[in-house]
């Protein structure tokens, strides 16, 4: 993701025109800044806007990108099912029970059907089926 977001931080800053929302960033800037200049006393028609909008988008389009890619991270989690983005270390997952697996067999079969399971001898030779 990080490198998505500095590969569309390069593009929009070398030229800032083929951002999407460039017209309509620049449009609502305009019409605050026009209305704020008038305001002031001064002739809006002849205000230089591109000295505030410069630095004004430089800043608007990291805005806009860092949203993006929240959003896109936050469908990614969603879509995998995971509750961060942080990688899991070994303290994050539930410790394993000490009890032997066969206990755990054994003891379940018991609650099932209230008798222990009945294991052949070892020493006892096989008993041929049929």
């Amino acid at each position: 993701m990080l490198a998505y977001s500095n590969e569309k931080l390069e593009k929009y800053d070398s030229s800032p025109e083929d951002h999407p929302k460039y017209a309509e960033e620049w449009k609502k800037f305009w019409q605050i800044r026009y209305a704020e200049v008038k305001d002031s006393g001064m002739n809006p028609d002849e205000f230089d806007y591109l000295q505030e909008w410069i630095p004004f988008w430089s800043q608007r389009s990291r805005e806009l990108v860092e949203a993006e890619t929240e959003l896109r991270r936050g469908e990614l989690l969603k879509k995998y099912r995971l509750e961060s983005d942080r990688m899991p270390v070994r303290s994050d997952f539930a410790k394993k029970s000490s009890e032997a697996p066969m206990d755990t067999v054994s003891n379940t079969w018991q609650q099932l059907t209230t008798q222990p399971i009945k294991l052949p001898d070892p020493n006892s030779a096989p008993q041929p089926q049929g």
